[in-house]
């Protein structure tokens, strides 16, 4: 299944709606701590996480928590990450591959390139 994280709502409910037309589950959260919560209660295969969220729990703070499950719980499968930002700077690509997150897309992006990088993911 695939988890949408976006405070945006209209653009959550589109991404899950086209998802859901090609044939994936999916659910929402439109912060970082309901993220937690619903990742610790069910299996997810892949996250779809924008770095700026509000709530006390960024994007990238999200990120950095579902990294360190595995280090903590060894039979924890970390689910696959996709990172919605806006920002396209150098140095904020360096802050993502850092912590090991090669695959992003900046926003607006188009939806048909955004669902062929989702499906390349869960193959």
């Amino acid at each position: 299944s695939v988890l949408i994280v976006e405070d945006e709502k209209t653009l959550a409910e589109l991404i899950k709606v086209r998802l859901e037309a090609n044939g994936h589950q999916a659910e929402m959260t439109f912060n970082g701590l309901d993220a937690l919560d619903y990742i610790n209660a069910h299996i997810v295969d892949l996250i779809i996480v924008d770095l700026m969220l509000p709530g006390g729990l960024d994007g990238y703070q999200f990120i950095k928590r579902i990294l360190n499950k595995k280090m903590r719980t060894p039979d924890y499968i970390t689910p696959k990450i996709l990172v919605l930002t806006a920002r396209s700077e150098q140095s904020y690509r360096d802050m993502l591959k850092d912590i090991g997150i090669t695959d992003y897309i900046t926003k607006p992006f188009d939806m048909d390139e955004f669902l062929k990088k989702v499906n390349e993911m869960l193959l």
